[in-house]
């Protein structure tokens, strides 16, 4: 049994239970169709490229200020009443206040210049690593929409095939009613009939899983 009640015990379903059907819903890409893909791949493993090459555009920046010069304006009361507010109302800055100015340069600079190369470096592979994930899904994408379509044409045959056997299958039974068939006949165009049937299932688990593969890799799941 696959069915449990809450108490974890097996549960089986009365015979003359019948599912509601209507409850399962049709995947508008059974019709044969489905729309192309957005051509910009949005892939997860696509968009950890970019986190991470943003990381680094925030660590080259950081390491960036190492070498930067640095300059700082430095102003001390000379007293306790001085105010330094009071030099916009016309007290004289040099009179009542020390100023000074310190201005330094890294002298020792080639640690922080082989991090920023390093870190240039870092930057440069991760952005061939993307481009080459990006080829290497696009063409995936590609393959995938090539089985597809494929798999659509074949499918628009099968399903001729199954019309034709139901349609063998009523006549049969027409036929068996007007006192011209028999029941041997009838087995054998209802067996084609259900050949026929679970090739077309066959074909449309197919291409569930082909579209399954498609909004993967470009993405699109991600919306859904």
């Amino acid at each position: 049994s696959f069915l449990w009640t809450s108490n974890g015990q097996g549960y089986l379903l009365d015979d003359t239970y019948i599912p509601d059907t209507m409850l399962f819903q049709k995947k508008e890409f059974l019709n044969g169709e489905i729309a192309a893909p957005d051509p910009i791949i949005r892939n997860p493993e696509i968009i950890q490229y970019d986190l991470k090459l943003a990381s680094l555009e925030v660590e080259r920046k950081l390491k960036k200020q190492y070498l930067l010069p640095k300059l700082d304006l430095k102003v001390s009361a000379l007293s306790r009443n001085s105010n330094l507010f009071g030099v916009l109302d016309g007290y004289q800055l040099e009179d009542n206040f020390k100023t000074g100015i310190d201005f330094s340069y890294p002298i020792f600079t080639r640690h922080a210049k082989a991090e920023l190369e390093a870190n240039k470096i870092k930057t440069e592979n991760l952005q061939l690593d993307q481009k080459e994930k990006i080829r290497e899904y696009t063409l995936k994408l590609q393959r995938f929409q090539s089985e597809y379509s494929v798999l659509s044409r074949q499918l628009s045959e099968v399903n001729k095939v199954v019309q034709n056997a139901s349609a063998l299958l009523e006549y049969e039974n027409f036929k068996f009613r007007q006192g011209e068939s028999t029941i041997f006949l009838i087995n054998n165009r209802e067996t084609k009939a259900i050949e026929a049937r679970l090739k077309e299932l066959a074909f449309l688990e197919k291409m569930l899983i082909t579209t399954s593969k498609i909004k993967w890799i470009s993405g699109e799941w991600i919306n859904e």
